[in-house]
């Protein structure tokens, strides 16, 4: 299924392409600025809270971190820190699915 981002006054969607009634995550735009602080490094806590989710999208987690860099330019995010492990795990999924019977 595809995904798209939707933006609003003040609010973000990720919802089905092309049929607005399956929406998947909503939030205010103001949550964007929300931070993880892991070892020292400022993370997006929206990506790393986005990444884990079965149906998000490479593309949709990329958009997202634009329009964070975009609303929020003054936050310090680490974006290499932030996407390691959307990386390694979006990675894993692609080269080594899991066998049929393994279940969700």
């Amino acid at each position: 299924m595809e995904l798209e981002l939707i933006i609003e006054s003040e609010k973000f969607k990720i919802q089905a392409k092309n049929n607005p009634d399956k929406t998947f995550h909503e939030a205010n735009l103001v949550d964007l600025k929300d931070t993880r602080n892991e070892r020292g490094i400022l993370l997006s806590d929206w990506i790393c809270h986005l990444s884990k989710k079965t149906w998000i999208t490479y593309d949709i987690l990329y958009n997202l971190a634009v329009l964070i860099k975009k609303e929020y330019p003054k936050i310090n995010f680490n974006w290499y820190e932030t996407f390691y492990d959307t990386e390694k795990t979006f990675y894993s999924k692609n080269k080594y699915p899991k066998p049929s019977g393994w279940g969700e």
